[in-house]
């Protein structure tokens, strides 16, 4: 991408916060129950740090009186932790991708949702509003999904040349200058897919399996610049000139690193790979109910979806949200992230809750303390 084209980016991104602005005091996020007074609130949401736009948060407080605090999470293990401890006297809405949403479910956290009654959902791509994975007995669904990415390989062009496999991350040319993330889940399973390991591995992986896939991450520590804590960090050491090549947890991380004024980087997907949907859940017995649910409609809302693909750089799901960024100067970024190409999230491994959590949390661990 030219510097030029950076240039357009940054200044129409501004223009695009100006435009959803105006279209969300009018219509946005405005839900198919009735609105009144100012509702009671914070808003305690759970959330990934990347997802918490300023503009976003200050724009719902101004239209519906209450103010949005995020409480901040970077894996799902986590959250689901901090859910469980805090329940709806803490927790009002929270976030969780692929199939952890269940997890939520089995525990009794949350409470399913009826996309009729949120007025964002008129725009929800068709392959994303019944997903089996979320579907719950009564027909309502666990979360209201709003992005997606698989994982692939990120890598400075120029240093590295383009890799054609996860074995790249353990090239010991780069030796102090791979990025990983401290994510259970997604690194057992990128060992597991240079293993050849094939299936549902979340609920199928063995205890000897785990083993070498733990031997292999422990192998490739001496490599490893450092486990950060989100992609945000990622894209931050890219950023410095701090790594070369490291895990991605989502397309477009190549572009937010040239954002941030990084240099040129490529983005790798291998044929086998995982990934994960993204979504907001409405806890069961929220301090604060109907300012949850009005934030999801709102979050979920066109124009703000808009604004978070500009800013996260991930594919979203709001078919009028993909039709904006095409009138505005954004086909470029439709196309770089597969935002239309949603035929990947059946070919990927849906990130989830292993079978053996406290197995997996504890290989991990170990590999850390190696």
């Amino acid at each position: 991408m030219s510097d030029k084209r950076l240039r357009m980016t940054r200044r129409d991104f501004l223009q695009g916060m100006t435009a959803a602005a105006a279209g969300m005091a009018a219509t946005a996020g405005m839900p198919r129950w009735a609105v009144g007074a100012a509702l009671p609130g914070p808003v305690n949401w759970l959330s990934w740090s990347v997802n918490q736009v300023p503009e976003i948060m200050q724009a719902f407080q101004k239209q519906f009186g209450a103010s949005v605090n995020p409480i901040n999470f970077e894996d799902n293990s986590e959250g689901f932790i901090k859910a469980k401890a805090g329940g709806g006297k803490q927790v009002d809405v929270a976030q969780a991708d692929g199939t952890w949403p269940m997890q939520y479910h089995k525990a009794g956290l949350i409470e399913g949702l009826d996309f009729k009654e949120f007025s964002s959902a008129e725009f929800l791509d068709p392959s994303f509003k019944n997903l089996k994975a979320w579907k719950l007995p009564d027909g309502k669904m666990a979360q209201y999904p709003y992005e997606w990415s698989p994982a692939g390989i990120i890598y400075v062009k120029g240093k590295v040349p383009e890799p054609t496999s996860w074995e790249a991350l353990w090239d010991k040319k780069y030796k102090g200058r791979v990025a990983m993330n401290d994510y259970v889940e997604k690194n057992i399973l990128l060992a597991s897919h240079i293993l050849g390991y094939k299936g549902d591995l979340l609920n199928t992986l063995t205890k000897e399996q785990l083993a070498k896939c733990q031997k292999l991450l422990t192998e490739q520590k001496p490599l490893v610049k450092s486990y950060f804590p989100s992609s945000s960090d990622v894209v931050k050491a890219f950023a410095a000139g701090e790594v070369d090549i490291g895990y991605s947890t989502s397309v477009g991380i190549n572009l937010r690193v040239k954002d941030s004024g990084g240099p040129e980087c490529g983005l790798f997907i291998p044929k086998v790979t995982h990934g994960w949907i993204d979504g907001n859940m409405l806890m069961k017995g929220a301090a604060h109910r109907e300012a949850g649910k009005q934030w999801i409609n709102f979050f979920h809302s066109p124009e703000n979806q808009f604004t978070m693909a500009v800013k996260t750089k991930y594919p979203v799901v709001n078919k009028k949200s993909i039709q904006m960024l095409k009138e505005k100067g954004y086909g470029w970024l439709v196309d770089a992230v597969r935002m239309e190409q949603t035929e990947i999230v059946q070919q990927m491994l849906v990130i989830g809750p292993p079978k053996d959590m406290d197995a997996w949390v504890k290989a991990w661990n170990e590999v850390k303390a190696a």
